[in-house]
């Protein structure tokens, strides 16, 4: 079930400001390492992003019901770049876990899933690039893989999750109210739903059921 205009609004605010946070911990990491000045870059790119990041965060805080939002194929173009230029793998990761979940809600799970895989591949690509080839060294290079790409697509199954139970949480707020108001629906509809209201606890398939009735109802208002 796709999520209404609020409730979209809600998970690109949850991107929002989980931006500023990541970039945040990526920019404690690369001033822990200490860079040389030629990957000096890395801080100074990671910086303006952080700038844009957290305009963006006071934008959408003190304009309420803004679109206002950075595009995830930006953050992604962004992700790429910093991938060519950072001296740290923990520090792309932080970029890394936040497109993950930004493509999580945007895309779903499993196109998610996939471009959680090809970041995986790309970043194991340059790490065998700047490194000379050792047997040794490719449980160090496994260990990077799988770590990557399974963190990445458990944040994007997070990611995916908060979208799909958005319309669920909507409705679960909202019924309440309509089940009492006499204006809304007729007491038998409205006694139904009290019915199912405590159902639902005893069956799951009641969410979905009550979820998809809520949908049709907000549709023909």
């Amino acid at each position: 079930m796709q999520p209404h205009a609020s409730e979209r609004r809600h998970l690109d605010r949850q991107v929002t400001y989980a931006r500023p946070i990541c970039l945040l911990l990526a920019l404690v990491n690369l001033l822990e390492l200490k860079p040389l000045l030629s990957e000096r870059r890395a801080v100074v790119f990671v910086a303006i992003y952080l700038g844009l990041a957290l305009a963006l965060a006071v934008a959408q805080r003190f304009r309420r019901g803004s679109d206002l939002n950075l595009p995830i194929y930006v953050d992604l173009v962004l992700l790429l770049g910093f991938l060519l230029i950072t001296p740290s793998v923990m520090a792309f990761w932080f970029l890394f876990l936040l497109v993950a979940f930004s493509a999580g809600i945007n895309w779903g799970l499993r196109r998610s899933v996939l471009l959680a895989a090809g970041v995986t591949l790309a970043l194991l690509a340059r790490t065998i690039y700047h490194r000379p080839f050792d047997w040794q060294e490719m449980f160090s290079w496994a260990a990077l893989a799988i770590g990557t790409f399974g963190a990445g697509a458990g944040i994007s199954f997070l990611g995916d999750r908060n979208r799909r139970h958005a319309p669920n949480m909507s409705f679960w707020r909202a019924l309440p109210e309509c089940c009492m108001s006499s204006e809304a629906w007729p007491s038998p509809c409205a006694w139904s739903y009290r019915i199912l209201l405590g159902l639902s606890p005893l069956n799951p398939h009641c969410w979905s059921s009550a979820t998809r009735i809520w949908s049709a109802f907000l549709s023909g208002r």
